[in-house]
């Protein structure tokens, strides 16, 4: 900090080092400990003793001593303690200086949001690998042998829209390790996908934790609107055993919601004939999507064109005017709830 008014270097210490809770070490040849100071307690290093290895009582620092630069800064460094810290290390001829500043807690939460993005996108990677296993194959095998016939250029298709959302997944994975997180999500994801093949849906995609299947692709005898539903009820009771099981061994489980909608939408295929994507896009995509959001856990939200359609199975849905964000006015549903108990 050359030309600097002495003043100006006093005001910049002193900001540099405000709440940071300092502590220093002076060690000398052999890297013995020569003096320490500061609050060298808060990073569990009490007990300190003068004149005997620092290695010995500092192991973190193996490997980083004698410095063979001037100085050496570490953003962050987890101290055997558990406690985390930014490191400096200055050189001084046959000495160095350690000083610990602790982590300010705009620091924290940056490294919070930074270990939330990672786990976000390592998710995401494992969703989209799940996906192919079901999705890849499948959807290129059904457009070479003919069963899906659709204009490059998009058409339209009166179809039936599926979203299954597993709740509170993303609270599960923040307090659960990787390999939980992945186990689990293995699990569900079989449990939703399985019963939508069984029923000739397209996967189209699994965004976040929500799984979307599109009735009406694949030609069947019966309408859309009744393999959604019934696709829906396996999906329900595929989870709620696979809960029943997880319960008796002590682990947790979660629960999900289901929203179906039927109507005219713009259907694509993009791609090649080794990877194609399948695309949908209309109103009765957004409001199935919706309608998964409102739906309570074990909870099936239909709209009234797939409600029309299901004839053998309304007596079980009970009719409910709801409010849905993005949809305007109240939107007449149907709902039907699976006892888990």
């Amino acid at each position: 900090m050359k030309g600097l008014p002495k003043e100006i270097t006093a005001y910049l210490v002193t900001h540099a080092l405000d709440n940071r809770n300092p502590a220093y070490l002076l060690i000398g040849r052999n890297t013995v400990l020569k003096e320490f100071g500061g609050d060298t307690a808060l990073y569990g290093i009490g007990g300190l003793r003068r004149g005997e290895s620092t290695l010995d009582q500092i192991p973190f620092l193996e490997g980083l001593l004698p410095l063979r630069q001037s100085s050496l800064i570490l953003p962050c460094v987890q101290i055997d303690t558990g406690q985390k810290a930014d490191v400096h290390i200055i050189s001084d001829g046959s000495r160095h200086w350690v000083l610990l500043l602790s982590i300010v807690d705009e620091e924290i939460e940056h490294l919070h949001l930074l270990e939330k993005a990672s786990e976000h996108n390592t998710l995401h990677e494992r969703h989209a690998k799940i996906l192919d296993q079901y999705l890849g194959k499948e959807l290129v095998k059904a457009l070479d042998e003919g069963q899906i016939k659709i204009c490059e250029s998009g058409e339209r298709r009166h179809v039936s829209i599926l979203f299954a959302d597993i709740r509170e997944f993303t609270s599960f994975s923040e307090m659960n390790p990787p390999e939980v997180v992945f186990a689990t999500l293995n699990h569900y994801l079989d449990a939703m996908i399985k019963p939508l093949l069984e029923e000739s849906a397209v996967v189209d995609r699994i965004m976040g934790d929500a799984v979307m299947g599109v009735f009406g692709i694949l030609t069947m005898a019966v309408s859309p609107p009744h393999q959604a539903v019934v696709a829906a009820l396996k999906i329900l009771t595929a989870v709620r055993d696979m809960n029943q099981q997880l319960a008796k061994t002590g682990k947790s489980v979660l629960e999900v919601g289901i929203g179906i909608s039927t109507g005219p939408v713009a259907v694509g295929i993009l791609g090649s004939t080794v990877r194609k994507t399948f695309s949908v896009v209309g109103h009765h995509v957004n409001l199935a999507a919706r309608l998964q959001d409102y739906a309570e856990p074990f909870e099936i939200l239909v709209d009234e064109n797939t409600y029309k359609e299901i004839v053998a199975y309304q007596r079980g849905f009970r009719e409910t005017d709801i409010v849905l964000k993005g949809v305007t006015g109240q939107v007449k549903a149907y709902a039907y709830r699976m006892q888990t108990v």
